[in-house]
């Protein structure tokens, strides 16, 4: 998927090379942060014993997740609204199993183009929420608003 240009489906890699640096993040200094660099690293202890327990990741990390994005970001409301847990371990990319593994993405890439990000909002907009999340119907006007 590509930042502005349209969805072509599940895999349309354009090589276009391009020398670089790449550093280790965590020996910047000042560290990064999301008003500096639009990312940053942060240390995090997880309550989860099992990351293949969907139940349990959605019940006890969607939460910590939710918590540590509200620190870092100031943001009054969070919503994870899905995971994807990757092994390397694991051939397919893609695992359709409710619980399974899919394998680790070997490139930098963004999971929604777009058009297919406020498609994204839109379906969580119309269906109320994800996970068990309801949204109010001002939230979900915002959404639509802006989507």
């Amino acid at each position: 998927r590509y930042i502005g240009r349209e969805d072509e489906g599940e895999l349309a890699d354009v090589h276009e090379p391009h020398e670089v640096d790449l550093h280790n993040a965590r020996m910047l200094s000042p560290p990064a942060s999301l008003d500096t660099r639009c990312f940053e690293l942060r240390t995090h202890a997880t309550a989860v014993k099992d990351f293949r327990d969907e139940e349990e990741v959605k019940t006890v990390y969607y939460k910590e997740i939710e918590a540590l994005i509200k620190e870092a970001t100031g943001a009054e409301r969070v919503i994870v609204f899905d995971h994807t847990v990757r092994e390397t371990t694991v051939a397919k990319l893609n695992s359709l199993q409710a619980g399974g593994a899919s394998g680790a993405v070997l490139r930098v890439h963004t999971d929604y183009s777009d058009s297919s990000g406020p498609k994204r909002l839109r379906t969580l907009a119309e269906s109320g929420g994800y996970t068990g999340v309801k949204l109010t119907d001002e939230e979900r006007d915002e959404i639509m608003k802006r989507a």
